[in-house]
């Protein structure tokens, strides 16, 4: 009985680190939420509160090299609503890019997390109504999910 109650927790130990949370403002955001920032008061809010935003991955190409299969994707912010200063993105599971730098690009990734993407400096926001492009190359096909983490107006 005892083996079994040191394996539950530390399955539980191991779910809850692998779960998502990010500080903002003096809240804790977790899935299902992110953190939006407005003139300067960062609070956290239900993540359809940011329906207003679309994320699209279009798979563009897909090949085989030395027997291992790549896909190359461009995906896109649309921005619905008001214009955003900065936005950044998660993903539900880490990346496995073909290469390292050289296979994401026109965007920030997050190397530690391998799975965050945030708009580069150079990139002013994206105004209402339109739209903002990046692309990256995986392993394999499945792209994937997208969620808004922050989001600066």
């Amino acid at each position: 009985m005892r083996s079994v109650t040191i394996i539950v927790l530390i399955l539980t130990i191991f779910h809850s680190t692998q779960a998502w949370h990010a500080e903002c403002g003096t809240e804790i955001c977790v899935d299902g939420q992110f953190c939006m920032d407005r003139n300067g008061n960062e609070t956290c809010v239900k993540s359809s509160m940011g329906s207003f935003i679309g994320i699209s991955n279009i798979p563009e190409n897909t090949w085989v090299e030395n027997h291992q299969e790549y896909t190359l994707f461009r995906s896109y912010i649309i921005n619905f609503g008001e214009n955003i200063r900065h936005i950044t993105i998660g993903t539900d599971t880490p990346l496995e890019l073909k290469y390292n730098e050289s296979s994401i690009w026109n965007i920030n990734y997050n190397h530690k997390t391998l799975s965050e993407f945030a708009t580069p400096p150079y990139q002013a926001g994206i105004k209402g109504g339109k739209s903002f492009g990046w692309g990256f190359i995986i392993k394999g096909k499945a792209c994937p999910q997208m969620k808004i983490r922050y989001l600066v107006f």
